[in-house]
């Protein structure tokens, strides 16, 4: 049986969740653990949600401090490092989401970014501890591609994959819009353009407007 190890800084939620990396994570490691593969998952405790149950291949493990807690002490981040150490035993593969894995380990690790826009996907990669890059389009392969090109290891590149976001096309299908610009008095004549995001002003919400706006006095 092939054990898997997953890293990750976010809680795996049961139900709510903290991104979109988070949802896809709580949907594909039930089905890994279906199809035969043992999950080990570390990851903080969640606050005021419950976490995904574990099942017979799935170990949902709380045991990490939060990496954004402002009285994160170097006490935290040993015990982190001790859970680690522990959990790698007898593991195959280690599966890092978005961060670094603070271990040189024989394992290989596999780091997943569906992103090249924020710190701590940017500081993940340019750890380089990382054995295989999988990312989620071929504009993140280019783009990590020329950043971690050939001059940069001794020997041949570390290999970096496409692995497209899986859609749920049962919920994700397409809906005759006249209902919904009724409610929000959009007029159904005029094109628009949806940000597909929180308006929260860490994802760049109001930078996207001021961008639209020279663009459209541009033009």
């Amino acid at each position: 049986i092939m054990r898997v190890l997953v890293y990750s800084w976010f809680p795996v939620l049961a139900t709510q969740q903290l991104g979109g990396t988070q949802q896809i994570v709580r949907d594909l490691l039930p089905k890994l653990a279906m199809a035969g593969i043992e999950v080990i998952v570390l990851c903080p405790a969640a606050r005021n949600s419950e976490l995904l149950a574990s099942t017979a291949n799935l170990r949902i493990l709380p045991v990490l401090s939060d990496p954004f807690s402002k009285s994160r002490y170097p006490y935290h981040q040993q015990s982190d490092l001790h859970h680690l150490s522990t959990a790698l035993q007898g593991v195959d593969v280690v599966w890092s989401i978005d961060r670094p894995f603070p271990l040189n380990i024989a394992q290989p690790v596999i780091l997943r970014l569906d992103n090249f826009s924020y710190e701590g996907e940017v500081t993940s990669f340019m750890s380089f501890t990382w054995d295989v890059l999988a990312v989620v389009s071929s504009y993140l392969k280019n783009v990590t591609g020329a950043i971690a090109g050939p001059e940069l290891w001794e020997g041949e590149p570390r290999p970096i994959i496409v692995i497209p976001n899986g859609g749920d096309t049962e919920h994700f299908a397409p809906r005759n819009p006249y209902e919904l610009c009724q409610r929000l008095e959009l007029r159904g004549n005029e094109p628009y353009i949806l940000f597909p995001h929180r308006p929260d002003p860490h994802k760049g919400f109001v930078v996207a407007l001021s961008a639209l706006q020279k663009l459209k006095l541009l033009g």
